[in-house]
């Protein structure tokens, strides 16, 4: 860049812009020069300056721009990479294509069962780990929305795909993949091709994946501008929000399985109804021990056989009354008797309030006092409430087909018009149903089918096999305009 002196045109330096940074809120109110050019005297205090962009040029004029001229480019040794950019990588704006996914993609929406946690890193002597960001309080999974964008919305193909329940197909997607044979951590040798969300499940040495059910429950699919066709052979099916799959042990009343993943890990928790497959009836979660790996019941189990079973549990319906008190961050409903914690309220809940518009979230939970985070309550006696079981919802986003224009030469007939050039009309898109419009007519007209017409051609020369097949776009013809 030059870098001019607004007082004096005449003063000016030409410098290499090694970062720009700043405190500002998009960080880039200061420039940071290499040390390539020194600075001149003008320039040692404060002074207004001119920044002009400079740029090589290559000249070509009408009398030598058939001839090559050659750019020299030259690596520059006083750069230096600033701290910032260290370790950086900074990729560019990509096309939104589902063809550029190299192989098939498996997406879950909940916990597996697999370990997850977070480990101490190996480090160097001498090495310190710097401090934890913080996390904000999370709802339990069971109260969780899971949301999976698909995008292909830069696409102008024709394209078509396949979506079932847990599973889109098409659009250039990868193919099934198939491992010739088992594979080390237990997962299936088969895998689905396209985009699959299919709930999967980790008992400790084997991976199972849903084909069924799914732990998405919001599912938006974005196509492209082009004509794409998309068979829904179904849409999501949420399977249970907590659940977990394996061989486990099983007391008169209780339920254990082996670690490091705990029961609290994959969202089960006191209260809770609990199913086990393959047994007849339900039970009521009444304690989890310390170590989070054996559930207590409220019943007998009665004889659970061997073998891979599912456990699932469902939230009972959580409602607790009291007086709102309003604060700058939501607000305190406190009760008369009994405790939001033995009525199932947990921090990380979302929850409503009667006769209150919004949402607020559950920060703190003391005894009879419970704190919320969200728009100031009103003062006075309300019903706070955790809404119950959502389900599963799919959105298909057509990027809008392209326009289907036709310009050339016709001839026009009784309600039809025929191509000179032998060629079809639905091979450029028109199909009988269709509402088109005729440059010069204000009204617009509806395809009712196509005919043929016989092709001429002057003496000593033949024509396409096809030709004059379905040029005509009409016969019996297009409606009158309307």
């Amino acid at each position: 860049v030059r870098v001019t002196n607004a007082a004096n045109t005449s003063q000016f330096v030409d410098l290499k812009i090694a970062v720009i940074r700043g405190t500002n809120a998009t960080f880039d109110e200061t420039l940071q020069f290499t040390a390539e050019g020194a600075t001149p005297s003008w320039w040692l205090t404060a002074t207004s300056v001119v920044v002009t962009r400079l740029a090589a040029v290559a000249t070509f004029t009408t009398s030598n721009w058939f001839d090559e001229q050659t750019v020299l480019l030259k690596a520059d040794p006083l750069f230096a990479l600033p701290l910032v950019r260290s370790g950086v990588k900074v990729f560019p704006a990509s096309e939104h294509l589902l063809s550029n996914l190299r192989g098939p993609l498996a997406v879950e929406g909940g916990v597996t069962g697999a370990d997850r946690s977070l480990v101490n890193g190996v480090k160097l002597p001498g090495e310190k780990d710097g401090p934890l960001f913080s996390i904000a309080t999370q709802a339990p999974e069971s109260r969780q929305i899971a949301v999976l964008n698909i995008f292909n919305d830069s696409s102008q193909q024709d394209l078509a795909g396949v979506m079932t329940s847990t599973t889109l197909t098409g659009f250039g997607t990868a193919k099934e993949l198939v491992f010739p044979s088992s594979n080390p951590f237990g997962e299936p040798t088969t895998v689905p091709g396209g985009i699959s969300y299919g709930t999967i499940s980790y008992d400790g040495s084997q991976y199972a994946t849903d084909g069924g059910k799914t732990s998405i429950e919001v599912l938006n699919v974005l196509l492209g501008s082009g004509n794409d066709s998309l068979d829904i052979q179904g849409t999501l099916d949420p399977a249970q929000a907590v659940s977990a799959v394996g061989t486990f042990t099983y007391g008169a009343t209780t339920i254990t399985r082996t670690g490091p993943v705990t029961w609290r890990d994959l969202g089960f928790l006191p209260g809770q109804t609990l199913t086990v497959s393959g047994v007849t009836g339900s039970w009521t979660i009444t304690a989890i021990s310390a170590d989070g790996l054996t559930l207590t019941l409220s019943a007998s189990l009665g004889t659970v056989g061997d073998g891979v079973r599912t456990v699932a549990a469902t939230d009972p319906a959580v409602v607790g009354s009291g007086t709102a008190t309003g604060t700058s961050t939501g607000g305190t409903v406190t009760r008369t008797s009994g405790t939001w914690a033995a009525d199932g309220f947990v921090a990380g809940q979302l929850v409503m309030v009667s006769g209150q518009s919004g949402t607020w979230r559950v920060v703190g939970i003391d005894g009879a006092q419970l704190t919320l985070k969200g728009a100031t309550l009103a003062s006075g006696t309300v019903t706070v409430t955790v809404p119950g079981p959502h389900g599963g919802l799919t959105v298909v986003h057509g990027g809008g087909n392209r326009p289907l224009v036709f310009t050339g030469t016709v001839t026009g007939g009784d309600g039809s018009l025929t191509r000179p050039d032998g060629l079809a009309w639905a091979a450029e898109g028109f199909v009988v149903g269709q509402v088109v419009q005729v440059s010069g007519e204000s009204g617009t007209r509806t395809v009712t089918g196509f005919g043929d017409v016989t092709c001429t051609f002057p003496a000593g020369e033949t024509g396409f096999a096809s030709c004059g097949t379905g040029a005509v776009l009409g016969s019996p013809g297009c409606t009158a305009p309307s």
